[in-house]
């Protein structure tokens, strides 16, 4: 923690350090503070320093560098900040778009549990008001022969099963590699 330097005289009392227009330094109490204040000569003031410890500066009332007495004098020493550039918001309508599309992908080996996690995340995906594309896809061994086409379709075809009733299904596509269903909302 920070301890807050003050001074005290042999009578506990705390002290004031004011500093003169010479630069010359006393340590005067809070009563002696307000005579010195009250016998300053016209045109001058006290303007506060330091808080810790508490430091009292005589300077002349017009001097604005000095802050004198005038409100909000200490605020124009520094310069202001520079203007921040303002972002413009886009305009409504511009670039919305109609409905997000989200993509799910597996390969015809996925276990029936893994499928059913995807198709649950699908279905949450659909009710969030989502087109969603459930994909399959080969990889370069998998790829060729009658059986690769019918492994597509059968994962395709439970997915379909899966969200029966929930969400709408369009027609299996093949195209390539990869074949797909868009579930859409009902």
């Amino acid at each position: 923690e920070k301890r807050k330097a003050k001074l005290v005289n042999e009578h506990g009392q705390v002290l004031t350090r004011v500093v003169s227009i010479d630069g010359e330094q006393e340590q005067l109490t809070k009563e002696q503070l307000m005579k010195k204040e009250a016998s300053l000569p016209q045109g001058f003031t006290l303007r506060k320093v330091s808080t810790d410890p508490l430091v009292f500066r005589v300077v002349p009332k017009t001097d604005k560098s000095a802050g004198g007495n005038q409100p909000g004098a200490a605020k124009k020493l520094a310069p202001p900040p520079p203007p921040t550039k303002k972002r413009r918001k886009p305009e409504k309508g511009v670039n919305e778009r109609g409905k997000k599309d989200g993509e799910i992908k597996c390969s015809v080996k996925i276990s029936e549990h893994d499928l059913f996690v995807k198709v649950k995340n699908a279905l949450r995906m659909v009710k969030k008001g989502s087109d969603v594309k459930f994909s399959v896809e080969l990889t370069a061994q998998e790829k060729g022969g009658l059986e690769s086409q019918e492994a597509r379709t059968g994962v395709l075809e439970s997915v379909i099963e899966g969200v029966e009733g929930l969400a709408e299904a369009s027609a299996m596509t093949h195209e390539g590699r990869r074949s797909y269903v868009m579930l859409t909302q009902v």
